[in-house]
């Protein structure tokens, strides 16, 4: 390959990089020009409870093992420990990043992360630069990254760089594949995040079952064994590489809550694991899950409101009441009205993302199609929890280590995930298709349903009662709801449209020239 062509090759690549550094540096301008840091509450309290441990390795170049600043005394392995052998991870890590300051870099790594996999899925270099952006920049990447959950926003980031490993693998493109997947696995693991890990395998499990199926229809069942052959090799060499800090993670876990009780009252105490009323206290209620689309179907974030003029408001000053009590009144009850005990925002996949999903149904090949349908489906079920009592409950009862796991609406991950994923990938093969009546036909009726579901949101939502209040306060509350609501599904309803009308535009000026 002569140097020209091995430029042009190159330089959509390159553009990508600079795209992803030049929004994530625009995201977080402050931190990069001013010197500013965020205020991470998390991340607050992990400079606490690291402080002892830190000091002693200043001053004795030692790894100390067991701290006291954390209940009363507990491993440190779990808090700061530098692992012999670490540097070269946490150095691939830096790399990956290109060096640049946290949370930046996490954001950078994501964006890159999911470009990655839909290169590997056959996505062109400029549709997955959107691709990229869609999943990097989803509700649930920006409030975790908020809250300081930087170990959890890194082992998400690297979700799709493993799923791009496995899917080399799957091609029959062993060597890159195994490489990708040994190194993608062994940084997610490093992550030290096991929950989103855990998730990760639940999808792979998916992905898994359906080449299965394939290569079980077409008689290729030693080809997929030697598939899995390859991907149980990179999965030991990832294991290995972070073995100590797993070990004692699985011997810390023992002695904590999620190992068996100590005091036995009942039968039941003999149970490794967390409580399920533990487990499910954050659930997502089920039509919650619309918020995928519609992102304010049950407000946004909890004890946060910027409207203004609110009838709440109006109702509250004709009874005297004073402009602070009423900023009070409006954030607890116009932040955030669901199931769940609190939230930092809702997970939203994004209007156009979701409508690219609808398209891909049309386009994707079945295969696809199938694993990919079914593991967003398989983790919204998840994340309703104790909402859909008759399903998690089995899951929490037979599925190995569910119960060592809380906060289940995490698991929206994977649908934040495969969503852009099936969406991308559809949009690839809808260009490819050409334009023809028959691709007219299916965009309209993606469309249709598409716009049909945000319709579905507006007309049957309705916001619960506020329990006790006078019925003039009721009916402001109620009136202020639906109105968010309302202008939320005529936004979502605005984007669906503006994406139709753009390809439309473009697919008929390509026919015209």
């Amino acid at each position: 390959m002569n140097t020209s062509a091995l430029f042009q090759k190159g330089l959509p690549h390159f553009i990508a990089i600079i795209a992803f550094v030049a929004v994530s540096i625009f995201l977080y301008s402050p931190i990069i020009f001013e010197g500013k840091t965020m205020d991470q509450n998390d991340i607050n309290q992990g400079v606490g409870a690291a402080s002892e441990i830190i000091e002693f390795r200043k001053l004795t170049g030692e790894e100390a093992l067991w701290t006291n600043a954390m209940f009363s005394g507990m491993p440190a392995y779990l808090i700061s420990l530098n692992w012999s052998g670490g540097w070269l991870l946490q150095t691939t890590q830096k790399t990956f990043t290109l060096f640049l300051p946290r949370p930046v870099g996490e954001n950078f790594l994501a964006f890159v992360s999911f470009y990655i996999l839909l290169l590997s899925f056959g996505v062109r270099p400029y549709l997955a630069i959107g691709g990229a952006f869609a999943f990097g920049l989803s509700t649930f990447f920006i409030v975790s990254i908020q809250a300081g959950h930087m170990w959890k926003i890194r082992a998400m980031a690297y979700m799709p760089l493993v799923v791009a490993g496995v899917r080399l693998v799957f091609s029959k493109r062993y060597l890159a594949g195994f490489i990708l997947t040994s190194l993608a696995l062994a940084l997610e693991l490093n992550a030290n995040h096991l929950q989103i890990t855990y998730y990760l395998f639940l999808l792979l499990v998916f992905y898994g079952i359906a080449e299965l199926v394939s290569d079980a229809k077409e008689k290729q069942l030693h080809s997929f064994g030697k598939k899995v052959a390859v991907l149980a090799l990179a999965g030991f060499l990832a294991v290995g590489t972070n073995l100590g800090r797993l070990w004692t993670t699985y011997e810390y876990g023992k002695y904590s809550i999620r190992g068996k009780s100590e005091l036995l009252n009942t039968p039941s105490d003999s149970k490794e694991g967390l409580d399920p009323e533990y487990v499910f206290r954050w659930s997502s209620g089920m039509w919650e899950s619309m918020t995928l689309l519609v992102p304010h179907v049950y407000g946004g974030a909890s004890g946060v409101y910027h409207g203004k003029n609110s009838d709440m408001g109006e109702a509250l000053k004709r009874q005297n009441v004073d402009r602070s009590q009423i900023n009070q009144y409006e954030r607890a009850y116009l932040g955030y009205w669901g199931d769940q005990p609190g939230t930092a925002g809702p997970a939203y996949a994004g209007a156009v993302v979701c409508f690219l999903f609808v398209l891909a149904f049309f386009f994707v090949d079945n295969k696809s199609k199938y694993w990919m349908v079914g593991i967003i489906v398989f983790s919204i079920m998840l994340s309703w929890g104790k909402n859909f009592p008759a399903f998690n409950n089995l899951m929490f009862d037979l599925f190995p280590m569910y119960n060592k796991f809380r906060a289940v609406t995490m698991v929206i991950i994977l649908a934040l995930m495969v969503i852009p994923l099936m969406g991308f990938t559809g949009l690839e093969k809808f260009i490819a298709a050409g334009w023809s009546n028959e691709t007219q036909k299916k965009l309209l009726i993606a469309t249709g349903i598409s716009a049909g579901a945000a319709l579905l949101v507006l007309f049957f939502t309705n916001p619960p009662p506020i329990e006790g209040a006078p019925n003039w306060l009721t009916d402001a509350v109620e009136a202020d709801r639906k109105g968010i609501i309302q202008s939320d599904v005529y936004r979502t309803l605005f984007y669906i449209v503006l994406a139709f009308g753009t390809l439309f535009f473009l697919f008929e000026r390509q026919k015209y020239r």
